[in-house]
Protein backbone atom coordinates (compact mmCIF):
# COMPACT_ATOMS: atom_id res chain seq x y z
CA UNK A 1 0.00 0.00 0.00
CA UNK A 2 0.90 3.55 -1.08
CA UNK A 3 0.97 6.01 1.65
CA UNK A 4 2.20 9.34 -0.56
CA UNK A 5 5.17 10.67 -1.97
CA UNK A 6 8.44 10.03 0.28
CA UNK A 7 9.64 13.88 0.90
CA UNK A 8 13.35 13.00 1.08
CA UNK A 9 14.12 11.49 -2.84
CA UNK A 10 12.10 12.94 -6.04
CA UNK A 11 11.55 9.53 -7.18
CA UNK A 12 10.32 7.08 -4.23
CA UNK A 13 6.92 6.57 -2.36
CA UNK A 14 6.45 5.54 1.06
CA UNK A 15 5.26 2.32 1.18
CA UNK A 16 3.86 0.05 4.17
CA UNK A 17 6.19 -2.74 5.23
CA UNK A 18 5.51 -5.36 7.54
CA UNK A 19 7.72 -6.42 9.75
CA UNK A 20 8.81 -8.70 13.44
CA UNK A 21 10.76 -7.19 15.82
CA UNK A 22 11.23 -8.61 19.10
CA UNK A 23 8.54 -11.18 18.30
CA UNK A 24 5.71 -8.17 18.12
CA UNK A 25 4.17 -7.28 14.41
CA UNK A 26 4.89 -3.77 13.67
CA UNK A 27 4.45 -1.59 10.52
CA UNK A 28 6.94 0.28 8.72
CA UNK A 29 6.26 3.18 6.62
CA UNK A 30 9.66 3.40 4.51
CA UNK A 31 10.60 4.94 1.08
CA UNK A 32 10.51 2.83 -1.98
CA UNK A 33 14.12 3.03 -2.52
CA UNK A 34 15.31 2.44 0.82
CA UNK A 35 15.89 -1.28 1.14
CA UNK A 36 16.71 -2.79 4.63
CA UNK A 37 18.40 -6.37 5.88
CA UNK A 38 19.00 -7.33 9.46
CA UNK A 39 20.68 -10.46 11.05
CA UNK A 40 18.96 -10.78 14.41
CA UNK A 41 15.18 -9.07 12.50
CA UNK A 42 15.76 -5.88 15.73
CA UNK A 43 18.48 -4.10 13.83
CA UNK A 44 17.84 -2.95 10.32
CA UNK A 45 20.38 -1.35 8.30
CA UNK A 46 20.67 0.49 4.96
CA UNK A 47 21.53 -2.32 2.25
CA UNK A 48 24.41 -0.95 -0.34
CA UNK A 49 21.73 -0.33 -2.86
CA UNK A 50 19.76 1.56 -1.21
CA UNK A 51 19.09 5.50 -1.91
CA UNK A 52 17.04 6.76 0.32
CA UNK A 53 16.87 6.29 4.00
CA UNK A 54 13.69 7.43 4.86
CA UNK A 55 11.12 5.48 7.38
CA UNK A 56 8.94 5.71 10.13
CA UNK A 57 8.13 2.82 12.62
CA UNK A 58 4.41 2.38 13.31
CA UNK A 59 5.33 2.09 17.13
CA UNK A 60 7.98 5.19 17.08
CA UNK A 61 5.74 7.05 19.92
CA UNK A 62 4.65 3.90 21.43
CA UNK A 63 5.90 5.31 24.95
CA UNK A 64 3.71 7.76 24.88
CA UNK A 65 0.94 5.17 24.28
CA UNK A 66 0.25 5.67 20.96
CA UNK A 67 0.69 3.80 17.49
CA UNK A 68 0.84 5.96 14.22
CA UNK A 69 -2.16 4.68 11.88
CA UNK A 70 -1.95 5.10 7.68
CA UNK A 71 -4.28 8.15 7.97
CA UNK A 72 -1.89 10.02 10.48
CA UNK A 73 1.72 9.31 8.21
CA UNK A 74 -0.66 10.01 4.96
CA UNK A 75 -1.20 13.32 6.57
CA UNK A 76 2.56 14.10 7.61
CA UNK A 77 3.39 13.49 4.30
CA UNK A 78 1.30 16.05 2.68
Amino acid sequence: MILGKCPYCDDGSIEVRDKEVSGKKVKLYACTNAHWKTEDGEVFELRDDATCEFRIWQNALAKYGKWLTYKEVRELLE
